[in-house]
């Protein structure tokens, strides 16, 4: 092919109305059909002596033999800042509060007043089973005296035996007319005695439910203790890691407002049950009170894995294409793409699961130029460099 210039376009006849702008705009169109023409003639030749059209160079590449290596996938979760144990206080009896003698954030110890409830009802009460019991008293003489005359007149013949005998049944229903109605002032005895609401623990005010005023019962809790000197950590994680908590495990625990500070724990608790909306389930992280991380702070736990054996290649050397995991293997001088499934994934090495077998050649350096069936050159591997720690990922 020969290239055509503007020499070889024929020449326009002259036209007396061309002037300035019409005449160069002419003379650029002949420009551009002369330059698409030898650019189509270019891409037709030949890239050099002995070379075809079309043939890719060989890229140079570094392979490495995929390896077991120990990895270990920790897990992130999120979670709060709780007392490691808490108790609602709760009257027993029912009133209106006169005095709240705590606050949040105090301090108390076990029998210590906590507040003080206004229950005038159960004086009235109280009263009035004494009175019954005066009477029920006065009953039981009578019938004690009867049952002495009934005795007297059935050993003289006067009274019959049926009669003597209930004379001795009317003193049994008096006597446990007597004692009903002492067990009875006892008992709102006590209640008063409950008016008096103390904390059944040491600890601290970690929630006042009531004010001072309030009706309070026994369904309706005054305040909450926490536990003194102890916390925990509440975390939630998915079900699909559960295999990855283990009783007594390490947690690392950090929090945004306490920035480069970690604080060591230990998982006592890991619940039996997933939540049904949220699909997650709870573990309790226990760890010794710091003066630093409060009740109620947001925290991020780092439980750590248990490390296991696995194949994996170097991190690099696994390559995204679309929604597939990928790598290229050096079969002789050809790379080859396989596609893979990925586990463990760190910084330096990454697990894995399917599609390589030990000793694979993965190509290391210059996977990224290459594609399939593509020609390589250079040295068939490289020595594994053995890791003295595992590799950690997600």
């Amino acid at each position: 092919m020969h290239p055509v210039g503007p020499a070889s376009v024929p020449a326009a006849t002259p036209d007396p109305l061309d002037r300035g702008w019409g005449r160069r705009t002419r003379w650029a169109a002949v420009a551009i059909v002369s330059l698409v023409v030898l650019a189509g003639c270019h891409r037709g030749a030949k890239s050099g002596p002995g070379s075809k059209t079309g043939e890719r160079r060989p890229v140079a590449v570094v392979a490495e033999p995929a390896r077991p290596a120990h990895v270990v996938k920790d897990l992130e979760v999120n979670g709060t800042i709780a007392p490691r144990s808490q108790v609602q206080v709760l009257p027993r009896t029912a009133g209106r509060i006169v005095e709240l003698a705590v606050a949040e954030g105090d301090r108390v110890r076990k029998g210590q007043v906590v507040a003080r409830l206004d229950t005038p009802e159960l004086h009235w009460q109280v009263q009035q089973q004494k009175s019954m019991l005066l009477m029920a008293e006065a009953n039981l003489d009578q019938a004690r005296d009867n049952l002495a005359r009934m005795r007297e007149l059935a050993e003289g013949g006067v009274a019959s035996k049926q009669q003597l005998a209930a004379a001795h049944t009317q003193v049994r229903v008096t006597e446990s007319q007597v004692k009903q109605n002492k067990a009875a002032i006892a008992l709102g005895q006590a209640n008063l005695a409950h008016a008096t609401v103390t904390a059944p623990i040491d600890g601290i005010v970690i929630v006042k439910n009531l004010e001072q005023g309030a009706m309070a019962g026994p369904t309706t809790p005054i305040v909450t203790i926490a536990e003194g000197g102890a916390l925990q950590a509440r975390l939630a994680f998915s079900e699909r890691d559960l295999s990855l908590v283990n009783l007594g495990g390490a947690v690392r625990l950090t929090s945004v407002a306490l920035p480069g500070e970690v604080f060591p724990a230990r998982i006592r608790e890991i619940s039996e049950i997933v939540d049904p909306q949220t699909r997650l389930i709870t573990l309790k992280a226990d760890l010794a009170r710091n003066g630093r991380l409060k009740i109620g702070m947001n925290v991020r736990g780092l439980v750590a894995g248990t490390p296991r054996k696995a194949l994996t290649v170097p991190t690099e050397a696994v390559l995204t294409d679309g929604a597939e995991q990928v790598v290229y293997l050096a079969r002789g001088a050809t790379a080859r793409r396989v596609r893979v499934e990925i586990g463990v994934r760190a910084p330096d090495r990454t697990e894995i699961r399917t599609g390589l077998a030990p000793g694979d050649p993965v190509i290391v350096q210059g996977s990224a130029f290459v594609r399939d069936g593509d020609p390589i050159v250079g040295p068939a591997s490289v020595p594994a460099t053995p890791s003295k720690s595992p590799a950690r990922g997600s």
